[in-house]
C-alpha cells in the first residue's frame, strides 16, 4: 500500500471515492487530499483522506473534513496508513493536532471505533443537528398558511440578490471572526432558488441558506443582525413556504443548531415535527 497528494493529474483515479465538495476544494487547493492504492495490485485507488489547517478554537490544528476507504479494503490499515502520512506532513508545517467533528449515532459506529482505537479524545462539541419532514413541518400551526403564504416583497431568493450584496455580507462576518457564510458562497453548494435574504435598506438582516441533494434539503446556514432579530421569523416562514411549493412531504430536511440560542429557538419554532436530534461529537489527537 503507498500514498499520494492527490491533485489534477490524478484525481480521476480516486473520484469515486471523493464527494463533489471535496473534489472541488482538492482541485481548488482549499483542501488538502491524501489517498490510498495499492502498488501490488494495478495501483487502484484504496482510500482518501482530506482536510484543512484550522478549526474552530484550534487554528493551528489540522480539521479532518473527509475519511473513505474502499468497504472491500476495509481493517486492512488503509485509514491507519493515510493519517499517519498526514500527520508527518502536519509536522512539518508546525501543525501537532488533528481534529475532526461527526454524528453521534449508530451511523458512525465504525467511524467513532475508529478514532477510538487511535486515541483521538472525545468531547460534545455543542453542535445538534435536527431531522424533518417538509409534511409534518406543514402541520405545525405557525406554518399552516405557508399553502398560500405572499412573502414580504423585501424577502429576495440569492439568484435576485446581487452577488456584492452576498458577499459584502460574507466580508462583514468574515472580519469579525464568522467565517461560515463566506466559506459556502465560495464552495457553490447552495441553492440560489432556495436560499433567501430579508434585505431592508439595502442591508441584509436576515439569510436562509440552504443546499438540496439526494437526501433532501439542508439548511446550511441562518442568519439575523442582531438588531433586526424579528426579521428572522418571517423570513423563516418564507423560506418554508418555499419549500411546500417545491418539494413533497415526504421530503428531508436537515438544520444544524451551532449555538445553545439556535437549538433553542430551532426546538421552539419545530416542536414535535422533529423527528429525530442528534448531537455531534468532537474528536481530537496532539501527535
Amino acid at each position: 500500500m503507498n500514498i499520494t497528494m492527490i491533485n489534477k493529474d490524478n484525481i480521476d483515479a480516486f473520484e469515486p471515492f471523493l464527494s463533489p465538495e471535496i473534489k472541488e476544494g482538492t482541485l481548488s487547493e482549499e483542501v488538502i487530499s491524501v489517498g490510498a492504492y495499492d502498488d501490488e495490485a494495478e495501483n487502484v485507488a484504496t482510500g482518501v483522506l482530506a482536510g484543512e489547517v484550522g478549526a474552530p478554537d484550534a487554528d493551528e490544528a489540522f480539521r479532518i473534513r473527509y475519511l473513505f476507504t474502499d468497504p472491500d479494503r476495509r481493517r486492512e490499515g488503509v485509514a491507519t496508513l493515510l493519517l499517519d502520512y498526514m500527520s508527518n506532513m502536519c509536522l512539518k508545517q508546525g501543525l501537532e493536532v488533528f481534529v475532526v467533528e461527526y454524528p453521534d449515532d449508530e451511523e458512525y459506529a465504525d467511524v467513532a471505533a475508529f478514532f477510538d482505537e487511535a486515541g483521538f479524545d472525545k468531547e460534545d462539541s455543542g453542535v445538534k443537528e435536527y431531522l424533518l419532514y417538509i409534511g409534518k413541518v406543514k402541520e405545525l400551526k405557525m406554518f399552516a398558511d405557508t399553502a398560500d403564504l405572499k412573502p414580504s416583497p423585501m424577502i429576495k431568493n440569492f439568484a435576485e440578490l446581487k452577488r456584492t450584496e452576498l458577499k459584502a455580507l460574507a466580508g462583514d462576518l468574515y472580519r469579525e471572526g464568522n467565517t461560515c457564510f463566506y466559506e459556502l458562497l465560495e464552495s457553490g453548494i447552495l441553492d440560489e432558488e432556495l436560499s433567501i435574504a430579508y434585505r431592508k435598506d439595502d442591508k441584509l438582516c436576515a439569510v436562509m441558506a440552504a443546499s438540496v441533494d439526494d437526501d433532501g434539503i439542508t439548511v446550511e446556514w441562518v442568519y439575523s443582525d442582531p438588531k433586526e432579530y424579528k426579521l428572522l421569523l418571517p423570513t423563516i416562514k418564507a423560506f418554508a413556504a418555499g419549500l411546500a411549493k417545491k418539494f413533497d412531504d415526504d421530503t428531508a430536511m436537515h438544520i444544524t443548531g451551532m449555538t445553545q440560542d439556535a437549538q433553542d429557538l430551532l426546538a421552539g419554532l419545530f416542536k414535535d415535527s422533529i423527528s429525530k436530534t442528534t448531537s455531534w461529537v468532537k474528536r481530537s489527537l496532539a501527535f
